[in-house]
């Protein structure tokens, strides 16, 4: 039985149906969430529901956006799953604490990412960015650890994230919005930048 949508559902489904069958692993992690699409999030994210649960956020415009390409968008969607999925693996979803939302973000992507010359998910593809409106206004590269770094690419999160928070006179941290609800977990629109 083949699909017959485009929609974001169905193409979401496809990616978690090809990753069970390419990466078993990543596949059956995928299949143990609970998917709900979310109006909030201009990405998608990861959360621990109170029962223990882990849930898988996603918006709408991004699955169609990413997974739009015939060639390569479930393909683009598996790898944003795995990432995600890393997330959890990671447990960033529960190490943040009362730190910086965004922050947390930027880190935990870095350590989820690598670098772009080794990443450890590969295929992750440029993030949609969109404005108050819902007008895409770019599209941003996946948070990669800095080359040029004073910092391991293999370092603990909290490693990472004291190290942006200390050096963020020397690094700037280029976000969309200001909003603190994005998700830890969530492909965040950022690049850290030397200079």
């Amino acid at each position: 039985m083949g699909f017959v949508s485009d929609d974001a559902e169905d193409l979401l489904m496809k990616a978690r149906c090809r990753l069970l069958t390419t990466e078993p692993w990543y596949g059956t992690m995928a299949s143990l969430m609970d998917w709900h699409q979310s109006e909030e999030l201009h990405t998608m994210g990861v959360c621990m529901k109170r029962n223990g649960r882990v849930e898988c956020l996603w918006s709408k415009k991004f699955v169609n956006e990413i997974g739009k390409d015939p060639d390569t968008g479930v393909q683009s969607l598996m790898a944003v799953i795995k990432h995600e999925i890393e997330h959890i693996v990671r447990m960033h979803i529960v190490r943040f604490g009362a730190r910086n939302r965004k922050l947390s973000n930027v880190a935990a992507d870095m350590c989820v990412n690598g670098t772009e010359a080794r990443p450890n998910v590969d295929n992750l593809p440029l993030i949609p960015v969109y404005d108050k409106e819902g007008n895409k206004k770019i599209d941003s590269p996946p948070i990669y650890f800095m080359e040029d770094s004073n910092i391991n690419a293999t370092a603990a999160y909290e490693e990472v994230y004291d190290y942006l928070d200390k050096n963020q006179e020397k690094i700037f941290i280029e976000m969309d919005g200001d909003s603190e609800d994005d998700g830890l977990g969530g492909e965040g629109q950022a690049k850290p930048k030397p200079g």
